[in-house]
């Protein structure tokens, strides 16, 4: 069984040599959209030099160079063009697609009509390159099964999209799990077959990316959480209540230890120490999903520290969130590369 019924949508942004690898994976088939946010490095000359049809995404009007906008415009091109096409998979530029992976979700689509989409198993390109990289490598590992949301690549029903009118274009991130919700509000099933499907270069370097990747998916959430209200997923209020317990532990914390030392009180020495106590053993039993996926001691601990350190930064994401809300002003990106 062939691909000639499925259609790619590519989007990237100034990925460079990560976009090579990227487009180079994708099989030869006539639906392949590579849609360019500004790129300046020459994205859009090399895919059209492998046969991708290339569209810019335009700005105007109060809109960013989002994920959402740049994947309905290439879902929108190849429903118009490619009426042959019943499935479309999608990715993002800093991801190569795993060989064989296609045809296998392609299967599992085509047998049950009732899956809208079908994704796999992301890994890290380069998985133990810094603590950065090990976040990522562990975010990605979803059980196989029913699942409540996919990401940016995954395999996709063209019909159940349709059915939806797509990605919601006003979202700066967090698109993926809110279009899963609409979808699976409208009766479809979202499916994780847990095989490799993706090699993912996240290229994070440095705490100051991965604490702003962090505060994206804190405003992101909290969007999601206020858009849909008590329709949403719980597990986003779930989120939301976790972040702000734990980083209210961790401000009183401080402001017992504070205390000890301004007034030498033995009590307040007790409690700030109690409260720390409270946040290390949290943060070893998190480091446990690490120990069990394969990774030594040392950089489990490091990850398990990392988490909460990122909770801080997800809780300034939605106070941004807030913030904007509250004051109507723009929403603007918030890119960590």
């Amino acid at each position: 069984m062939g691909l000639d019924d499925v259609g790619f949508v590519i989007i990237g942004r100034n990925e460079g040599e990560r976009l090579m690898r990227c487009l180079r994976s994708v099989p030869d088939v006539p639906a392949r959209i590579y849609v360019d946010s500004g790129s300046t490095d020459g994205s859009q000359d090399f895919a059209r030099s492998l046969g991708f049809t290339v569209l810019d995404l335009e700005l105007g009007q109060g809109q960013e160079f989002t994920a959402a906008r740049a994947r309905n415009l290439g879902l929108a091109a190849i429903a118009d063009s490619h009426p042959e096409v019943r499935f479309v998979h999608t990715a993002d530029g800093d991801c190569e697609l795993t060989p064989g992976w296609v045809q296998q979700a392609r299967e599992t689509l085509a047998a049950d009509e009732t899956l809208a989409v079908v994704f796999g198993r992301r890994r890290e390109k380069y998985p133990t390159r810094n603590i950065y990289h090990v976040a990522c490598e562990i975010e990605w590992d979803v059980p196989a099964g029913e699942a409540r949301s996919c990401g940016g690549d995954a395999l996709f029903r063209l019909a159940a999209l349709q059915s939806v009118n797509g990605y919601n274009p006003r979202l700066i991130a967090g698109e993926e799990p809110d279009l899963c919700l609409r979808l699976r509000q409208n009766g479809w099933r979202i499916w994780a077959n847990g095989r490799d499907m993706t090699l993912h270069d996240v290229d994070i370097g440095s705490m100051r990316q991965s604490w702003r990747r962090a505060m994206r998916a804190g405003h992101a959430t909290a969007e999601l959480a206020a858009l849909h209200g008590r329709q949403g997923d719980p597990g986003w209020h779930r989120f939301l209540l976790s972040i702000f317990f734990w980083t209210g532990v961790m401000a009183l914390a401080a402001l017992l230890l504070l205390g000890a030392a301004a007034f030498q009180s033995a009590v307040f020495l007790a409690l700030g120490l109690a409260v720390v106590a409270l946040l290390a053993v949290q943060v070893v039993r998190t480091s446990g999903q690490a120990r069990r996926k394969g990774f030594g001691q040392g950089t489990a601990l490091k990850w398990g520290l990392l988490l909460f350190v990122f909770k801080i930064a997800q809780v300034q994401g939605v106070l941004i969130y807030w913030a904007r809300r509250l004051t109507s002003s723009r929403r603007t990106l918030i890119e960590y590369k």
